[in-house]
């Protein structure tokens, strides 16, 4: 299998030719569970394919709802690149350009939707692309037919050996095994869930029955399965139901963080202190033994935890049968990062989650009074544009403020009067210091920060960016506010406005 997939992306590498177009892509297409990225990634490992890319092998995972400006930041900063650009047109025309005369191989995993992966579609020359993704009609618009490597289920021999190394053991299986791969479909993932259950000392018959026993009404009424999936979710269930009811209740709170981003360690252990009173060191036993029973993913550098679409699925349909919806499991998560800020929500944990995806559950959860006492605590926006303002802090969000009757602070109509010309002062000004003899001409408190940023104008004044962070009046000073009416402009001799 992978000698195939390398033959097929590494072909006319080694003739003096450009290869461009769809020849330079190569599209990894299958049904879910069945192995794409375990394929995918030893693909990226092995010696003649680091060769063959002398430049770096990039792994960019992208899945249902991915955030590309953000994985085109990442990408670019990884490739030793600033990453500073506006709008993924912008960043993909950057990312073209640190390919430029490389020979390099980018890796796009689970990728769902064809824009999503055409803002990456840059590779020429020496580059070469390769695609996961369950959709062949994808790898067709983007592949050449040579190029499309379809994942076949393995035979039952690579079956057993798949079982044998989630098992943990070089040793001859029990007969039992060869049933329990019959049940599993031979799917990869549900081998290596069945193979975790072994590896937890759970007896084979035991595995073998739950298999058979465990079905699957009670979540397919609402989440309806796709025929090929249900051996997985089969294993899933079984899995899930061999833990204890506290471990188990655990695990279904792991639904509460996004499918696709999944989360750093430390946002689980904030989540389990909070419903479960768990010290650190019994959270990380947790995730360990969940790790071993392959319900979730753990990356081996960062402890970074991500379960698994299929997975998710499965302990989003659990969530919504334990909690009755899927507000209340992100009310937890709220409640819990709340008793980190002891300060006010600018206070919260810098632990690489909460700044980035706070407003996110804070939506879901339906507290749109929490969301509008986040946007007028001005210290916590200054953490937020600190960060560049990350994707769930958007327009959509503050228009749920009008849509729920919340925006009635002068606070929130400034913002809502121009949002992105806002947003960009906050980024200039989040270490700005306060001028305390500036007065804000519309509420007229000494509340005024500014700043200088370099936009090639000669005018002193269209180099300035002020914002009143007692009532949020904002402008670039470009002589216009972001909606192009014209504004006053501020003369620092005087403190007055010209």
């Amino acid at each position: 299998r992978i000698d195939k997939l390398r033959d097929i992306l590494l072909a006319d590498l080694a003739k003096p030719v450009v290869v461009s177009g769809a020849a330079g892509r190569v599209g990894v297409q299958g049904m879910g569970g069945i192995g794409k990225s375990v394929l995918a990634s030893a693909l990226a490992h092995h010696p003649e394919v680091r060769r063959a890319f002398p430049d770096g092998v990039y792994w960019v995972t992208l899945g249902q709802q991915p955030h590309l400006e953000e994985l085109l930041q990442s990408l670019l900063k990884a490739m030793g690149d600033d990453g500073i650009f506006t709008g993924v047109e912008a960043g993909k025309q950057k990312l073209r350009e640190a390919l430029a005369n490389k020979a390099a191989l980018l890796v796009l995993d689970d990728a769902w939707e064809r824009p999503h992966a055409e803002a990456f579609n840059v590779v020429s020359g020496r580059c070469r692309l390769l695609l996961t993704t369950r959709d062949a009609g994808l790898v067709t618009a983007l592949a050449a037919k040579e190029n499309h490597y379809q994942v076949q289920l393995p035979t039952m021999a690579e079956a057993e050996a798949l079982l044998a190394q989630a098992v943990g053991t070089t040793e001859a299986l029990p007969p039992e095994a060869r049933a329990v791969i019959e049940q599993c479909g031979r799917l990869p993932l549900a081998l290596a869930l069945s193979g975790g259950m072994a590896r937890r000392r759970v007896p084979w018959t035991d595995i073998l029955d739950a298999l058979r026993e465990h079905d699957l009404r009670y979540i397919s009424d609402r989440h309806p399965l796709e025929e090929p999936h249900a051996d997985v979710w089969r294993a899933i269930d079984a899995s899930v139901h061999v833990l204890g009811d506290e471990e188990r209740e655990r695990f279904t709170e792991l639904a509460v963080f996004a499918l696709d981003a999944g989360a750093p360690e430390a946002a689980v252990l904030t989540l389990w202190e909070h419903t479960a009173s768990l010290g650190a060191r019994s959270a990380r036993d947790l995730l360990s033994e969940f790790a071993d029973r392959s319900l979730i993913e753990r990356d081996k550098k960062d402890g970074h935890i991500r379960l698994h679409d299929l997975v998710h699925n499965y302990a989003t349909a659990m969530a919504e049968k334990l909690f009755g919806s899927q507000a209340v499991l992100h009310q937890r998560l709220l409640d819990a990062y709340w008793k980190k800020c002891l300060n006010g929500w600018a206070s919260g944990p810098d632990d690489g989650y909460f700044f980035r995806n706070i407003c996110s559950h804070v939506e879901i959860a339906g507290r749109f009074d929490v969301l509008r006492e986040m946007i007028c605590e001005f210290d916590f926006l200054s953490c937020l544009a600190k960060r560049g303002f990350p994707d769930p802090v958007s327009k959509r969000i503050l228009d749920k403020l009008v849509e729920f009757r919340l925006a009635g602070d002068r606070r929130i109509q400034n913002i809502l009067k121009g949002f992105d010309g806002f947003r960009m002062c906050l980024i200039m000004l989040f270490c700005a210091g306060l001028d305390s003899d500036a007065v804000c001409k519309e509420c007229g408190e000494h509340s005024i920060l500014h700043g200088w940023i370099d936009t090639g104008a000669t005018d002193y004044y269209d180099n300035c960016v002020v914002i009143c962070r007692n009532c949020y009046w904002s402008s670039f000073w470009a002589g216009y506010d972001c909606a192009g009416n014209s504004q006053p402009k501020w003369d620092y001799s005087t403190n007055s406005y010209i």
